[in-house]
């Protein structure tokens, strides 16, 4: 529906953004990228997710902008008096 370059990036964000907890966050808490708590290997791992996950909000952002993308999103939005997770966030 969105196309092959934005559900690539959406595919590839969702991965991303599941491997955040065991890259960004040790002990329940997000750690700052130069903490102390984090080993040489670890740190990389973060802040190589955190460039990621920046770049793909980003690049995702510019795709969805255009007019023709915001219509098919209208196209699939969730009703707000729906019972669940989305519409509840939204």
């Amino acid at each position: 529906m969105f196309g092959r370059e934005a559900g690539k990036l959406l595919f590839e964000e969702a991965e991303t953004e599941s491997s955040f907890m065991s890259d960004n966050v040790l002990q329940l808490c997000m750690e700052p990228m130069d903490s102390e708590d984090f080993t040489a290997e670890q740190r990389l791992k973060a802040k190589s997710n955190a460039r990621k996950i920046n770049n793909q909000i980003c690049r995702l952002v510019r795709i969805f902008e255009s007019k023709a993308m915001q219509d098919k999103l209208e196209l699939v939005k969730v009703p707000r008096n729906s019972n669940n997770d989305i519409s509840s966030y939204l």
